[in-house]
């Protein structure tokens, strides 16, 4: 019994392919394309769809791109929480010392003053009060 050998080209990229017997499919060595042989005379191949391929790799990007997206707005968003944070914690030691400020100069300003309108230090610690109200008043209705 005798080996039949046939030649064909490779339909994707033209190198020439033994075909040994009656093989119904072969793959080429040299690229990987599947050809399928129906009968002596024709033979049919798979087909890859590069635009398919592409659109896929195009939405891969994407989808990847709106990912990186996502992650980028999570973690400025986590920024601008911690800054809120600090900016609230630094408002409350202004207010603080404001007012620590505003009653030392009260006390003084009434003990050294005999009489009966305010001195000069009470009436910086009252505007010291007042400003720390206000700060602190303006700080929260920025939210």
């Amino acid at each position: 019994m005798s080996v039949s050998v046939k030649s064909i080209k490779c339909p994707d990229c033209g190198a020439h392919l033994e075909i040994e017997g009656k093989r119904d499919t072969m793959f080429c060595n040299f690229c990987g394309a599947k050809v399928v042989l129906s009968n002596d005379n024709e033979y049919v191949y798979r087909h890859v769809d590069e635009a398919e391929i592409m659109r896929a790799e195009t939405e891969a990007k994407r989808a990847e791109t709106e990912r990186l997206m996502q992650l980028k707005e999570l973690e400025k968003a986590e920024e601008d929480k911690k800054a809120a944070e600090k900016s609230k914690k630094n408002r409350l030691y202004i207010c603080l010392s404001l007012v620590v400020f505003g009653i030392i100069f009260m006390i003084l300003g009434f003990s050294f003053h005999v009489k009966p309108n305010l001195s000069g230090l009470a009436i910086l610690g009252i505007i010291l009060l007042v400003a720390s109200l206000i700060i602190w008043i303006k700080g929260n209705k920025k939210k």
